[in-house]
């Protein structure tokens, strides 16, 4: 085998490496992980399948692997919104009061609970795709395409999505710490809804704005969730309430918009981050109905 085709291997290989480990909040958990729904598989994707399944964005290699797109392809529910970052009794204790009980968007504990698993997503995320790429690197290394010499560019890239990580660890911690005491109004929730013919999506999202804070390493993050009823879509966008001022212009914009350009903004949201989802600036979870299109 080549150079580069070893490397192509390495590549497609490393990407899907899987971190067995449950990242619950009280501590080191040794159990086996599960399938966790970042979704509700129960309720939301009860509204929205079709057949069992639901339409997810994917990544699709073309151009004889040259090339990588997303693609929006049929997923059976159970597979759908899953990440292998908690074990199912850690799961089950985390979010039964979303999972097991309707929602109720005045209840802060309750859109608490739907920001965190979207932070605890984010961070497994982000911690599967650093390990994937320390794995490439060394594959590298072992070809002599990359060094272990400061400023080489293979060892760049590793190194950033390591503090990429590092930074969705130290935020999921300020959620831990604040689920261990039931301290759920640290988070702030900007909130609208619309009323629809049929429900099309769901999305449960993090991404961050590029705005340095003082006196902190950490920048702001959002999340955003999008969940349907039979009759109403929920949008809801969590964030710390130390970090107000940082994402105002973000979410009032859009909270102030008429509906029209409140969807629309919305639907502009959704597109950029489910297109740079890979690149790390955000982690889109769509459940989209096959009977209907997008919004």
């Amino acid at each position: 085998m080549n150079t580069d085709d070893f490397l192509k291997v390495s590549f497609f290989k490393n990407i899907k490496t899987t971190l067995k480990r449950c990242w619950a909040p009280n501590g080191i958990c040794h159990s086996k992980p599960i399938k966790a729904h970042s979704i509700q598989n129960s309720r939301v994707f009860e509204i929205l399948s079709l057949n069992g399944h639901v339409i997810m964005p994917k990544e699709k290699i073309i151009h004889k692997g040259e090339d990588l797109i997303v693609d929006f392809v049929e997923i059976g529910r159970n597979e759908a919104s899953t990440f292998t970052g908690l074990c199912g009794k850690h799961d089950k204790e985390l979010f039964s009061p979303i999972d097991d009980f309707e929602i109720d968007v005045s209840n802060n504990q309750q859109l608490f609970l739907i920001a965190y698993r979207s932070v605890l997503k984010k961070f497994h995320s982000l911690a599967l795709t650093a390990r994937g790429t320390e794995k490439i690197y060394e594959d590298q290394v072992k070809v002599g395409r990359a060094t272990r010499d400061l400023g080489d560019p293979s060892l760049n890239l590793m190194m950033n999505q390591y503090m990429l990580a590092w930074a969705a660890y130290r935020y999921k911690e300020i959620y831990d710490e604040a689920y261990l005491a039931c301290q759920y109004d640290i988070v702030s929730h900007g909130k609208f809804s619309f009323k629809h013919k049929k429900p099309t999506v769901a999305i449960s999202a993090l991404y961050w704005l590029e705005i340095a804070k003082p006196n902190s390493t950490q920048v702001p993050w959002i999340a955003l969730n999008v969940f349907p009823t039979q009759t109403e879509t929920y949008v809801v966008f969590s964030y710390l309430v130390e970090d107000a001022e940082y994402v105002k212009s973000e979410i009032e914009g859009m909270l102030n918009a008429s509906v029209k350009r409140r969807l629309w903004q919305l639907s502009e949201r959704i597109i950029g981050l489910s297109i740079t989802h890979k690149l790390g600036k955000g982690e889109v979870d769509y459940g989209e109905s096959t009977k209907t299109g997008a919004i």
